[in-house]
């Protein structure tokens, strides 16, 4: 929506779509609120299952992305979340992004903490977040590239999060990591790694790849420009 003006849509257009979406959203959380509020009134005798946070979680991330207020039981420990392990990686990954949005950069309540807890060390000394159990093509790689956006927002000391670049780095296979929506997420992730990094004088090359074939190689000498070789 954002970038929707530079492809010719009117801004009137714009903000009438934004409106509805801060509409449906504000709506759809709403429903979210009540019925995990009726859920926490019965009594769980064993651990609640992961999804039982999705839609919860996921609006309240939506409504950052879209300036919305948020309230603080949507996004901090108490009775809607009772406790951040109860959250998968990816869900906790989007809490973090959700708090860091809004202000909340103290690592004990905005999830950085419990999630920093469930991340695994391999043999090699990679770091990665294993995959929670929801149904929307959940992998490790997707667990991991969210979990890394979440700690960059954070602020947590880049040199701490090399063992998890090097973690994705390693896991692509053919191109591509585990599925689409992995593949995207780990392509930002590691974009935002780098622009959090980012040197003033730039200076190597790049090749571009599209089914095998080259389409184009350049050499970047800045920030803001380079030089196409082909």
């Amino acid at each position: 929506l954002i970038e929707a003006r530079s492809l010719g849509v009117k801004g009137d257009d714009v903000t009438a779509i934004l409106a509805k979406a801060r509409t449906y959203v504000d709506r759809a959380s709403q429903v979210a609120i009540k019925e995990r509020k009726e859920e926490q009134a019965v009594l769980y005798s064993r651990r609640e299952p992961e999804n039982a946070f999705t839609e919860l979680v996921s609006l309240a991330y939506a409504k950052t992305l879209l300036n919305m207020p948020v309230g603080k039981n949507e996004l901090e420990e108490g009775d809607l979340i009772p406790n951040f392990n109860e959250l998968s990686p990816e869900l906790l990954a989007l809490t973090i992004l959700s708090n860091t949005r809004t202000g909340q950069f103290d690592t004990a309540k905005n999830g950085v903490d419990t999630l920093l807890r469930q991340k695994k060390t391999s043999e090699a000394g990679w770091q990665y977040w294993d995959a929670g159990k929801l149904d929307y093509y959940a992998s490790q790689d997707a667990a991991t590239a969210l979990s890394l956006r979440a700690l960059l927002s954070a602020r947590v000391d880049r040199s701490a999060l090399v063992p998890v670049v090097r973690s994705l780095s390693a896991s692509r296979r053919a191109g591509y990591w585990s599925n689409t929506f992995a593949t995207a997420q780990v392509m930002r992730a590691l974009v935002d790694f780098s622009k959090s990094g980012a040197t003033e004088k730039p200076e190597y090359t790049y090749t571009v790849m599209l089914d095998g074939k080259m389409i184009q190689e350049g050499r970047m000498t800045s920030l803001l420009t380079n030089q196409t070789l082909t």
